[in-house]
């Protein structure tokens, strides 16, 4: 079998439980409303921008130009989201980009996706459970560090914020629509404390607290950009929410770009305000909004948005935990992950083991990272698994067309073009060399129009398709390779290399590699056993088997697989 089996694209069967039929076991509720959707990514996204990376971008990287980072990451975000609206649309399922890059580049490249929406959904509910304790601070009256323990060998721990994400995970858990209850009442506790923050905060702004506007200049604001971009993930665990919407292929497209309009405009008044109050050498990073409104005497109104903060960074953990316990659901019934972590309870019909997972990592993760590094990593992890989406987007339409290989070689030439145009912005190079990267980045553009393609056929009577196909699209890979290059690829790098070989290790691809079957009775018996693998010079694999009291070791060579197969049906009676 050759290794490319590992790039085995499938077709698009949403499993609900764990079972070989995608149609038994227990599944997921459909109770989701297109307003549920809407909150949910307006809960997700407002609170970790507002409440938290607004301050520590404001200081430490871009200063006032803040504001334009922000409009700069909606811009981009947008052009994901179109793409995301389209993806949920005609593939609702639990997995969302996962699922897409799975049909599309095969196995392997759909499991560092998944890798990498771990990493932006776990990580985003360690980062802002962290601002936690400093809006609580400051609506009791009292210093942060009277908190928090003393940091040990140069950790900074935050037992708050681990708390906070062991208690809604044990919510989730226990009921899903009592989470969904608590969702609704902080949120509406939050967006009374944005109200407050506009209403109070414009009549203190003053002028000279926005020079200089670019303190780090131009390179600044889109550094800024690549960091507050993490502020936009809610409309990821918006489409993760497919399963259990009641009508996907039409609210989905509206609650994900609904809500990114709405926090958009949000985003950019609250910063706006917050640079207007403070210089940007006072800005308190843990808790920006409510220092500055007791800086000018309003006591009251700190208080307020303290409180409003703290049910902020509630409603953002707690949808992250939501999502991310339906992705580990969705990885756990790929068999990339361990299947028992896709149980559903069935009489509550919720992802226990998944939720409980998810919780107890972020809440490690939070109790020693401090923001700034999360805040990164997410970025890092959101911006790749965006890049992959648009690029399955696009590769989808040329594939349902036929022409699938012209469409590759021109998607890696784009690829390339666009990290020649970031290469230049970072080396400081002549601007013509810019300009001649950009123009045979429009000519790339221009090939890919030339080339038939169509969008694929779907069973759903309307679904929403990304508009200015593929200029779109295109767009959409030039900003996310921009704003990755902006980010230390090092740490998202290591992430994907180990998630694939912590795969490999433990063999939850050895399904990849042969072609097990995906029966629940078939896996569960190879489970049992232990794969492993090896190659010669010449190509040959080597498949050592190993379990109770049967022991073989097979060269099948290139064309020999299917011995290998009957092989193991006479081992262990289990058709592969």
């Amino acid at each position: 079998m050759s290794r490319m089996r590992l790039l085995r694209e499938r077709a698009f069967v949403p499993r609900t439980a764990l079972t070989g039929d995608p149609h038994e076991g227990p599944a997921l509720r459909r109770c989701l409303t297109v307003w549920d959707l809407g909150f949910m990514g307006i809960g997700s996204m407002v609170g970790a921008g507002i409440f938290v990376v607004t301050g520590v971008a404001a200081a430490n990287v871009t200063g006032p130009a803040v504001v334009l980072s922000y409009v700069i990451a909606a811009c981009a975000a947008g052009l994901s989201a179109l793409n995301y609206a389209e993806l949920a649309s005609t593939m609702p399922g639990a997995g969302s980009a996962f699922d897409l890059t799975l049909v599309c580049f095969g196995e392997l490249p759909a499991w560092s996706v998944g890798w990498g929406m771990l990493l932006e959904m776990v990580l985003s509910c360690s980062a802002v459970a962290r601002g936690l304790s400093g809006y609580l601070a400051a609506l009791l009256g009292l210093p942060r560090a009277s908190l928090l323990p003393r940091g040990l060998a140069g950790l900074d721990p935050d037992p708050l914020a681990a708390a906070l994400l062991l208690a809604l995970s044990a919510l989730l858990a226990w009921s899903v629509k009592q989470g969904l209850r608590l969702n609704q009442l902080v949120s509406a506790a939050k967006m009374a404390a944005i109200a407050l923050v506009l209403a109070a905060g414009f009549p203190h702004a003053r002028a000279s607290n926005l020079q200089p506007f670019f303190p780090t200049g131009p390179s600044g604001v889109f550094a800024g950009a690549a960091l507050v971009f993490f502020s936009y993930v809610g409309f990821e665990m918006v489409a993760n929410a497919a399963e259990e919407a009641l009508r996907p292929e039409r609210d989905l497209p509206i609650a994900i770009l609904g809500s990114l309009a709405a926090t958009t405009c949000l985003y950019v008044a609250a910063s706006a305000c917050i640079v207007a109050m403070a210089p940007r050498h006072a800005i308190d990073t843990s808790a920006a909004f409510a220092t500055a409104f007791r800086d000018v005497g309003m006591a009251w109104a700190a208080r307020a948005v303290a409180a409003g903060a703290v049910a902020g960074v509630t409603t953002s953990c707690l949808c992250g935990l939501l999502a991310g316990a339906r992705l580990v659901v969705t990885l756990g019934r790929a068999a990339l992950l361990p299947r028992a972590l896709a149980a559903v309870h069935r009489g509550r019909q919720t992802p226990v083991a998944a939720t409980a997972t998810v919780g107890l990592v972020s809440a490690v993760l939070a109790l020693l990272l401090d923001i700034g590094t999360l805040a990164e990593m997410v970025s890092a992890g959101t911006l790749y698994v965006f890049l992959v989406v648009c690029l399955a987007v696009v590769y989808r339409r040329y594939k349902a067309q036929g022409t699938a290989r012209p469409c590759v070689s021109i998607l890696a030439v784009l690829v390339g073009l666009s990290i020649g145009v970031g290469l230049t912005f970072q080396l400081g190079a002549p601007l013509f060399v810019t300009l001649l990267l950009l123009g045979l980045w429009v000519a790339a553009v221009g090939a890919l129009c030339v080339v038939p393609h169509s969008p694929p056929t779907f069973s759903f009577e309307k679904v929403f398709h990304v508009p200015g196909f593929p200029v779109v699209p295109a767009l959409g890979i030039l900003a996310r390779v921009q704003c990755l290059m902006k980010v230390e690829a090092s740490r998202l790098a290591a992430w994907v290399e180990n998630g694939i070989a912590d795969a490999l290790e433990k063999n939850y691809l050895h399904k990849c590699l042969f072609g097990f079957a995906a029966d629940a009775d078939a896996q569960h018996l190879l489970e049992q056993y232990v794969f492993t693998f090896s190659y010669d010079p010449d190509g040959c694999v080597h498949m050592h088997l190993t379990g109770k009291d049967k022991k073989f070791t097979s060269r099948p060579g290139k064309a020999g697989v299917e011995s290998v197969k009957k092989q193991c049906v006479r081992l262990i009676g289990v058709y592969l």
